[in-house]
């Protein structure tokens, strides 16, 4: 009887995982309709272990980002919606604009943890600190466009009203300016009373 041993098998460890650099921001520009800002790191990120939507002050520093939302598209990109988390504060007036500095806030913000790597491991790398840029304008900005809906004929002492709500290209924001000329083309003074 010849004993029979049972073959070994190699222990598996993980892979390790160098320190990876932490992201460093690459674009900060307005969306061509001026809506949303686009913000771009280099690499992938953690998204500061933020949800995909999350209020931009818990991440970024910037004029208004108090009222901000912040919506990722990707590990590497982010929207920023001025205006988008519905916080009315006194900050409200005081929104982001072209030449503006956006911050990341310092100590959150990591480069993506691969899949096979220990949250541990990733733990060690260095978060993002010191790193800013200037919103810079939109590659081609659209115009602005009025769209005016008004009812063709008014009863008497009703009030004519214009809707203008459908205009857009303001940029996410009021408009600066609403002026409305009136004129007639009829001679009568009964055919056009305000």
């Amino acid at each position: 009887y010849k004993p029979t041993t049972s073959p070994t098998v190699a222990p598996t460890t993980s892979p390790s995982f160098s320190l990876l650099d932490p992201p460093q921001l690459k674009t900060c520009m307005f969306s061509n309709d001026g809506s949303y800002i686009i913000i771009a790191f280099d690499i992938s990120t953690n998204r500061g272990n933020f949800g995909r939507t999350h209020p931009c002050a818990q991440l970024f520093s910037f004029p208004g980002d108090v009222n901000a939302l912040c919506v990722w598209q990707d590990q590497t990109s982010v929207r920023v919606y001025p205006t988008g988390n519905g916080a009315q504060s006194s900050a409200a007036a005081n929104l982001i604009d072209i030449g503006d500095g956006i911050a990341v806030k310092d100590n959150i913000l990591r480069a993506k943890c691969p899949a096979l790597a220990s949250a541990d491991e990733c733990s060690m790398w260095l978060t993002a600190s010191d790193i800013s840029c200037t919103l810079s304008a939109p590659l081609a900005p659209v115009s602005p466009v009025v769209s005016i809906s008004a009812p063709s004929v008014v009863s008497q002492c009703k009030s004519y009203v214009l809707d203008i709500t459908a205009s857009s290209g303001s940029g996410g924001r009021a408009w600066s300016r609403q002026v409305i000329n009136v004129s007639s083309v009829s001679q009568s003074n009964t055919s056009l009373v305000f």
